[in-house]
Parts: structure tokens; sequence; C-alpha cells
């Protein structure tokens, strides 16, 4: 019976022990126990003459943190789409960087939204916007007097124009108010309930020489006490506009000073 070959030497000259799962060099393709399995423990001779070989690398290893005072270094980049800095996976988000770009337009934005809200504020002007400007101003302005505008609860939301009523209070100090009312109202019922929210004298069913009346807060044009408010709804008088209420004479038709009734 032939004797079966199982196993194989262990190549290290002073070892020569049978190991039935040898190990194979990469390096010089030689049969290693496990003890002698590594190039240093068995001094190998083809690994010694090629590593001299193998050229260091060169390139860059990893990728430097852009973030201030982080010294974190990640194998690949990570690049902000905002400022094109590289960061860490701690700081790669925009926020967690405090990125410049952002920081920047998120500037812009505020400047342009302030301007906005400062031109929803006052009247606005009849001149120099086409109509699709002044809508979106119109718009800015109405979302601005919601915000704050009081009212009559019972009057259904279908039904509520809003205004930001302007006045002079008794010492002449410019002062407004934003309201909503019904577009069911007539210009007088309208005027009488802003004098009595605003705790103006209302002296209109009286022999007084000036009468409290309501104006456009952009045109200054008077409006007409029996018209119902819904009716004079257009471009220049819309929800969200200002008007102004004030004690005048009766021959008077229009605001020449409407400017003196914003409040600074």
């Amino acid at each position: 019976m032939a004797e079966m070959n199982i196993g194989s030497h262990c190549a290290f000259e002073s070892c020569k022990q049978i190991d039935f799962l040898p190990f194979k060099c990469s390096w010089c393709s030689q049969l290693f126990c496990k003890v002698h399995r590594t190039v240093e423990n068995h001094l190998c001779s083809e690994y010694v003459e090629n590593k001299a070989d193998i050229q260091p690398f060169e390139g860059t290893k990893s990728y430097p943190c852009a973030s201030a005072g982080c010294e974190k270094r990640e194998l690949t980049q990570i690049i902000c789409e905002h400022c094109r800095n590289n960061f860490c996976l701690s700081h790669r988000h925009a926020q967690d960087h405090r990125c410049a770009s952002i920081t920047k337009e998120s500037e812009n934005s505020y400047k342009h939204t302030a301007k906005a809200t400062s031109i929803g504020s006052r009247p606005l002007p009849s001149k120099g916007f086409g109509r699709k400007s002044k809508k979106t101003l119109a718009k800015v302005a109405l979302m601005k007097v919601k915000q704050k505008a009081t009212g009559d609860k019972g009057i259904p939301e279908t039904e509520r124009l809003y205004f930001d009523v302007q006045f002079l209070d008794n010492s002449m100090i410019a002062q407004n108010k934003p309201l909503y009312i019904s577009k069911k109202w007539s210009v007088g019922k309208i005027i009488d309930y802003i004098a009595s929210t605003t705790g103006l004298k209302n002296e209109n069913n009286t022999s007084s020489d000036k009468k409290l009346r309501l104006f456009n807060g952009e045109t200054g044009h008077i409006l007409e006490t029996e018209a119902s408010i819904e009716t004079l709804i257009s471009d220049d008088f819309y929800s969200g506009c200002a008007v102004i209420v004030d004690y005048v004479q009766p021959t008077v038709t229009r605001l020449e000073n409407i400017e003196n009734y914003l409040r600074k």
C-alpha cells in the first residue's frame, strides 16, 4: 500500500517541520508553517530584493477640512456645493461649517424681504411699477396687514377686506391700526367702525364744520360715504392697502399731504 503524502515541510532551513496546511509566500512562492509564514519570520530574500523597487505613494493621501480649527482629514473629497471648499464628514453641511456663501445669500435674501416689507408698510406709488410688480407688492402688503389686523369676528372669512388705517392722534402724531371689515359695508359704516376702534371723535351726525372722512392711502382721493366698499376695489385700492381717516372740510376731495399720515 502506497504511503500517503499529506502536508509539506516548512521551507525555513532551521524548521523543516511538516505542516498539513502550509502557507505560500506571495514573494518567494515557497511553503511555510504558520510560525514562519510572514516575510519577516522566514527572512524572505525575494521580499528584501524587491521592496526597493516599490515606489512610495506621493499623491494626496487624504483631504483636509477647510473648517476653521478642524484638523480632520478624509480619504475622499467632500466639496460644499456653495463655497466649493472641502470639508470632513462633521462639517460637510453648509450650516455645520457656517458657509460664507450661504451667509451672504441669506443676507441678500433678508435685505430683499426687508425692502419688500418696507414697501408694503406704506401706500404703494401709482407710478413706476408695472401691473405685475404692483400685484406682488399688494400681496406683500396684505400679508403684513393680516398678521396684526383685528375686527369683528362675526364677519365671515370670505367677506373680509383688510386695510392699514392711518390717522393722526390728538397730538397730531401719525398712528396706524390694521383692521378687517366686511366688503358689504358702506364707506360711512366703515368710518364709524374705525372711529370706535381707534378712539377718534366722530361728529359726522352733528353740525360740526369738519367731518371724519376716509381716503385712498395711495392716491389721496376721498372715498364717498354712500359707496359700498367692494365696488371701489381696483388696482389702486385693494385689500391690504393703506387708508387714511381724518377730519376735513366738506369741500375737500383729496389729501395732498398723505406722507404726513405715515407712521415713522
